[in-house]
């Protein structure tokens, strides 16, 4: 069992190594590392290796550029309006299961099997 997890585990791990090399990139770090690495900041020794990394300002104000307005209605009002329209439905499909109720009453009746066989009413 173990040996048919292989495969799916292995592109598990590639994909979250893949994501987390982005990440890095993407937040400049990996490009910090890259720097020490390939020792382009050489003259600058190491000091440097634990310096901020650049990155930009964060835009806290991005809620503020929505333009809401308030509702007009209540809770209670939409809760009543709510109440209002499933009781007019349920009355709605009531009336339709009388008459439906009535006109199966109405209509004669049909023979029963004699025969064994499972008769379907027709409808």
């Amino acid at each position: 069992m173990p040996s048919s997890l292989v495969s799916g585990l292995t592109v598990a791990v590639l994909l979250s190594v893949a994501v987390f090399v982005i990440a890095a990139f993407a937040e400049g770090r990996a490009q910090h590392l890259l720097r020490i690495v390939l020792r382009v900041d050489e003259r600058r020794g190491m000091d440097h290796m634990y310096d901020e990394v650049e990155r930009e300002e964060s835009a806290w104000d991005l809620l503020n550029q929505i333009d809401s307005e308030p509702e007009t209605e209540s809770g209670k009002e939409r809760a009543v309006v709510w109440a209002r329209e499933a009781a007019h439905e349920a009355k709605e499909v009531a009336l339709h299961a009388r008459d439906r109720v009535q006109a199966m009453r109405g209509a004669e009746p049909e023979p029963a099997a004699t025969t064994g066989e499972i008769v379907l009413r027709r409808q």
